[in-house]
């Protein structure tokens, strides 16, 4: 986790100062989180180095990484946010990213893991996707910003799910709230 850590430092820079490279400025919401995530100490940095095509080919439109002794740290694939035919931002999708990550870099500090689940088919970290999705929700409400349609999958999967999978759903979606308190008190 250190490797990725430092990897991510290395080819980044702050998510502020890579926007006013395009003069893309934070629309009010965005500046707000970025400035709870600061007095958080949650890093967010966005990168440096990818080309826009190699922005849209990556999976990711972002990444968190918490690695023991540092900050936080929401790693933004910017220009994937970027509609390339006008070269404006998606500050929607971008808003609705940073939220997501910063709820997923609450983990260490609301006591829902050392490290983030990385077995993408594992129960642990479908439930932190759901916290993840439910707290970028309720941030994207309490800010101004419209739902994004994400939230809304696993609500509607839930049906599926067996009790005991319906309590840990339910306990996921309740820690997302409590991340969404944590970054953007009522």
């Amino acid at each position: 986790m250190a490797e990725r850590y430092e990897h991510l430092v290395r080819f980044s820079i702050p998510l502020r100062k890579r926007m006013a490279e395009f003069k893309w400025q934070p629309e009010r919401p965005l500046e707000h989180l970025l400035q709870q995530l600061e007095i958080r100490g949650i890093n967010v940095v966005a990168d440096n180095v990818l080309s826009q095509e190699d922005s849209y080919s990556q999976p990711r439109f972002g990444l968190t990484v918490l690695c023991s002794g540092r900050p936080p740290l929401a790693y933004i694939n910017l220009l994937k946010h970027n509609n390339s035919s006008c070269n404006e931002l998606d500050a929607a999708t971008l808003f609705d990213t940073v939220a997501h990550e910063a709820v997923h870099a609450t983990a260490v500090a609301l006591g829902r893991h050392e490290e983030l689940p990385e077995k993408q088919d594992s129960d642990e970290y479908f439930l932190e996707e759901v916290c993840a999705h439910i707290g970028a929700g309720e941030i994207n409400q309490r800010l101004g910003f419209p739902l994004q349609a994400q939230r809304n999958r696993f609500e509607a999967n839930m049906f599926q799910l067996s009790l005991a999978q319906k309590t840990a759903f339910n306990v996921a979606c309740a820690r997302g709230i409590d991340a969404a308190n944590y970054l953007v008190p009522r």
